[in-house]
């Protein structure tokens, strides 16, 4: 009697080959999801870990310009920050946990802040 699953057709193997390719072509695109998923919630934590001390330097500025603190050097370069007063702004330089400058503009007759803008030159923060 002669076995019918062992054939030389190649009938279980073509089947077993379309299905085997099938499988790995879903579990590459699942896998690769995942790391895109994973490295964007990777950035995201960055980023926010650079709100946090661009909020802190902020917030620590408004301070000093509303209680007209600029006449002390020890006050504009404290462990943190690294303050140097313009004409129309402030540059704030952060050197740790992440190095980034911050450019305030300032309204001194009001003593409000009226924008900013920041400068990251680290290009390993955030992942590709």
């Amino acid at each position: 009697m002669k076995d019918y699953w062992v054939k030389n057709d190649g009938f279980i193997s073509n089947y077993f080959l379309y299905i085997f390719l099938l499988i790995l072509i879903c579990l590459t695109i699942i896998l690769n999801n995942k790391n895109n998923e994973l490295k964007t919630i990777a950035n995201i934590k960055t980023y926010n870990k650079y709100f946090e001390q661009e909020y802190k330097a902020i917030y620590y500025l408004k301070d000093i310009i509303y209680k007209d603190k600029f006449e002390g050097e020890e006050l504009l370069n404290n462990n943190d920050y690294i303050i140097d007063k313009k004409d129309n702004h402030i540059n704030i330089v952060i050197n740790e946990p992440l190095y980034e400058e911050i450019n305030v503009y300032v309204d001194w007759d009001n003593k409000i802040i009226t924008d900013y803008e920041v400068n990251r030159y680290i290009e390993e923060a955030f992942i590709d």
